[in-house]
């Protein structure tokens, strides 16, 4: 037996017994199979035919299968029900497989200039492959690869590409930035010429034949921008070259991307006071430019590149306040000693709507939850009282609780439920709530004459929380005005008690004319099902002659009585 002879048992060990099950009625249908010895183990290749036809690989070493692939949507792993009947046929019959010998066997006889010729005979034949040429040759060939890559993105590119569901191809650009990440750590001027070589194709190609504005080109480029950062700010170039990349950045036609880029504050620490200064110059001109639609942007910048030393209180708060940094801005209101410092802040939180929750460890951090309180009691004021329970709100009333204000959590538990018929704000009231029945009826009273608010007062009275019979009465009191999918889940309710079956009944039968008279096959359709639920409860012959009226009374209607035969009502 040899080294490489596969068993049931390894199969079944590698695959599973649910996968092994499956692939049974796989492995006779199996064709294209292939096995080729390699210094890996041996290699198996086969087409296993499904909904597509799927290319399945494994790879055996010393009985044991050490790996498999499937191009089927859950093949990934190797361990479907295609990979597992290739196994299997290697297992039960090996001698169906081509043996072909190993590569390095077929390929070593071959000169130079006959593998170029095959290679390029390959390319002619798939030219999807060159990208794989690049990325395979060695790293130092890859940055050379950077314009001829950016050919082949330009001759997929057209006016309109953005509207295609696929877009715009840059895997493989994006692969050479992968790359560089790679090598950077082991060879900074390696990775160094291919982020300058990124830079310089992308704004080749802004000048020449792309937009400014298209995503995958902005993306690649503050990627490229980040990775010159990055090998300054982790001071892995030698001089020239830390030179070399500092003039790109400070070079590039658009700072923008440098502005914006994630590394920027990292690398500042690294820069002299010199290099530091030139980026506060260019920062400072596009902040200052009338023009600009990016100044918070700038100013963002600004604060990472001016050294916090020589950064003046007045100043750090204006760049702050037009970055609309708000964690940054909080952590420096609450660690100023101006004394207006937490009024300042409660001001400008209350006119911003940025969410707070992300920040309310930082409040905690200080011990500031009265500031945050002051803020979010301010908020709830500008938006005329407590909307739906966010988590701000649901913040005020715990901090309200804990700190024994129950009077204050309960009026504002009780100002949410009436502006909204909120089940979460119901909870709260009833858990603070020292009569509940007296608190809720008063609130009723007052939602009812909320004609607006109708429609989720009824959706709460058919919570749990309350007793079907005052959903249905209040059904009833508005004459069914509420909304179809509202008034069906009512009836759903109401068919589960036989007390109310025939009340779900006559919903039903109100639900189907409501839709029917909305006309249209759609609704229609609706109508029938409505009908159906309704003979479902109080049977065929009842049904039957409330159908025979509608059809009556809609005679004008082929679509209707279409449905309606359908359904198996007429």
């Amino acid at each position: 037996m040899s080294a490489e002879t596969l068993t049931a048992a390894a199969v079944l060990a590698w695959a599973g017994g649910t996968s092994v099950s499956r692939g049974r009625s796989y492995v006779r249908e199996l064709d294209r199979l292939v096995a080729q010895p390699g210094p890996g183990g041996l290699s198996l290749s086969g087409t296993a035919y499904g909904q597509d036809a799927y290319q399945v690989r494994g790879t055996v070493q010393a009985g044991q299968v050490t790996g498999a692939h499937c191009s089927c949507p859950v093949g990934s792993g190797g361990t479907c029900k295609h990979a597992a009947a290739l196994l299997t046929r290697s297992a039960e019959l090996p001698g169906d497989f081509q043996q072909v010998p190993p590569l390095s066997e077929l390929l070593g006889p071959l000169t130079t200039g006959q593998l170029h010729r095959l290679i390029e005979q390959m390319l002619s034949a798939s030219p999807e492959l060159l990208a794989l040429v690049y990325r395979s040759g060695p790293v130092s060939a890859q940055a050379a690869s950077i314009p001829a890559l950016f050919r082949m993105v330009k001759g997929h590119y057209h006016d309109g590409w953005q509207y295609e569901e696929e877009g715009l191809d840059t895997t493989d650009l994006e692969a050479v930035l992968d790359g560089a990440d790679a090598v950077s750590a082991f060879d900074p001027q390696q990775a160094l010429s291919m982020y300058v070589e990124m830079v310089r194709n992308i704004e080749a190609a802004y000048e020449t034949w792309a937009d400014e504005d298209d995503e995958p080109f902005d993306d690649l480029m503050v990627a490229a921008v980040g990775g010159l950062l990055m090998l300054i700010g982790e001071g892995q170039l030698g001089d020239d070259d830390r030179s070399r990349a500092f003039a790109v950045l400070t070079g590039l036609e658009n700072p923008l991307h440098l502005a914006r880029s994630s590394a920027l504050a990292s690398a500042a620490e690294a820069l002299s006071e010199a290099e530091q200064a030139t980026l506060q110059r260019l920062f400072q001109a596009q902040y200052d430019d009338p023009d600009t639609y990016y100044r918070p942007v700038f100013a963002r910048a600004l604060t990472q590149v001016i050294p916090r030393r020589q950064q003046t209180p007045d100043q750090r708060e204006a760049l702050l306040l037009i970055s609309r940094d708000t964690q940054e801005l909080i952590g420096f209101y609450l660690t100023s000693d101006d004394q207006d410092a937490p009024a300042k802040l409660v001001g400008y939180l209350t006119s911003s709507n940025a969410p707070l929750e992300p920040f309310f460890t930082l409040f905690e951090e200080h011990a500031a939850e009265e500031v945050l309180e002051q803020c979010i009691v301010q908020r709830l004021k500008r938006q005329g009282g407590p909307g739906r329970l966010g988590p701000e709100a649901h913040w005020l009333f715990d901090r309200y609780v804990t700190s024994g204000r129950h009077e204050q959590a309960h009026a504002l538990a009780t100002t949410g439920l009436l502006n909204t018929a909120e089940v979460g704000w119901e909870r709260l009231l009833r858990q603070v709530s020292l009569d509940w029945r007296k608190d809720w009826n008063a609130v009723f009273t007052t939602l009812q004459q909320k004609t607006p608010l109708h429609e989720q007062l009824l959706q709460l009275l058919l919570t749990d929380q309350h007793a079907l019979a005052d959903a249905e009465a209040f059904d009833r009191q508005r004459q069914g005005a509420f909304s179809v999918h509202l008034r069906a889940e009512l009836a759903t309710r109401l068919a589960q008690d036989a007390t109310t079956r025939s009340r779900a009944a006559e919903v039903y039968a109100e639900l189907a004319e409501r839709l029917i008279n909305l006309r249209g096959r759609n609704n229609y359709i609706e109508a029938a099902r409505y009908l159906v639920s309704m003979q479902q409860l109080i049977g065929t012959e009842g049904t039957r002659a409330h159908v025979q009226t509608l059809a009556q009374k809609y005679k004008n209607l082929p679509s209707l009585r279409d449905e309606l035969r359908k359904a198996h009502l007429l």
